[in-house]
């Protein structure tokens, strides 16, 4: 089955870079404790535009003891740095003459600033969608993101396909009318867009 649109994942789907990957490897341990197991509220806080990386970057330095300067400059370079798989930039750009591509992510303000600018891909999408931009989360409120880019963009969900790497968010789509591929290390995106592409080349050619 081909579609009309679709909407694809960043981190995790496309992109498998993260923040301060360029830290040593004891203070990287030490960032995720503190963001992502002791204080996880903080990164949703973030990619709901509730909280600036300046802020981040600040309550990471005074609880961690890494200098500031220190931390933002690896921060803002590994942001700009982030790095997507040359095929699956060729996957993309070739999708995007068959049909409409939308790049859906829960992200940060750094993402706008500092990663986007510096992707080959973003030419290829229609719309790039940032959580840190609408203030709700893919798996907030019964896909009430993805329910206001269809109304934006007069899109019709039952002919769009979410690819992304979280079942949850998978499921809520489906739940709203959509279809979704869930990728993971057994069905990556290369995978998935390889099989889709040749799809829609055996739909042209007939």
């Amino acid at each position: 089955m081909t579609f009309d649109t679709f909407f694809i994942d960043f981190d995790g789907t496309i992109c498998f870079d993260h923040f301060w990957r360029s830290l040593p490897a004891r203070e990287n341990q030490a960032v995720k404790e503190l963001l992502f197991y002791k204080n996880n509220i903080f990164l949703d806080e973030w990619m709901l535009g509730k909280r600036s990386s300046e802020e981040i970057n600040d309550f990471v330095s005074k609880n961690t003891n890494i200098s500031y300067d220190r931390l933002w400059k690896i921060f803002v370079k590994d942001c700009e740095t982030m790095c997507i798989d040359e095929r699956i930039v060729e996957n993309i750009k070739k999708l995007s003459a068959f049909t409409n591509l939308f790049l859906v992510t829960d992200n940060m303000d750094c993402f706008n600033r500092y990663t986007l600018p510096n992707l080959k891909i973003k030419k290829f999408f229609k719309g790039i969608i940032n959580s840190y931009d609408y203030g709700y989360l893919k798996s907030e409120e019964n896909g009430s993101l993805y329910k206001l880019i269809s109304e934006n963009y007069d899109i019709n969900l039952a002919k769009t396909c979410l690819i992304d790497n979280s079942e949850e968010n998978c499921n809520i789509f489906k739940n709203i009318g959509g279809n979704f591929h869930y990728v993971n290390e057994k069905n990556s995106f290369l995978k998935v867009s390889n099989d889709l592409l040749s799809k829609y080349k055996s739909k042209k050619n007939h």
